[in-house]
């Protein structure tokens, strides 16, 4: 349409009011190079206790598994 510029568009934000951030892993082991590596990583998480899972988990000065985090938008409980 050569009539229509730049200025006409809607913004992105009008258009998708919803959007968000993208992830930031921050964090290896949720990615893996295929399905047997990352449901073994699962599996270790899952069994790990005490400090052994806290070490999994990688703690960072802004995160810990005692951090408290807010809900994702759209979610309850």
């Amino acid at each position: 349409m050569p009539s229509v510029t730049h200025d006409d568009a809607p913004l992105l934000a009008d258009l998708m009011p919803w959007s968000v951030a993208p992830p930031r892993l921050g964090r290896g082991w949720p990615t893996g190079p295929d399905a047997a590596s990352l449901k073994a990583r699962w599996d270790a998480l899952l069994k790990a206790e005490g400090p052994d899972r806290e070490a999994l988990f990688e703690p960072t000065r802004s995160r810990t598994l005692r951090s408290a985090v807010g809900q994702l938008p759209g979610r309850t409980g």
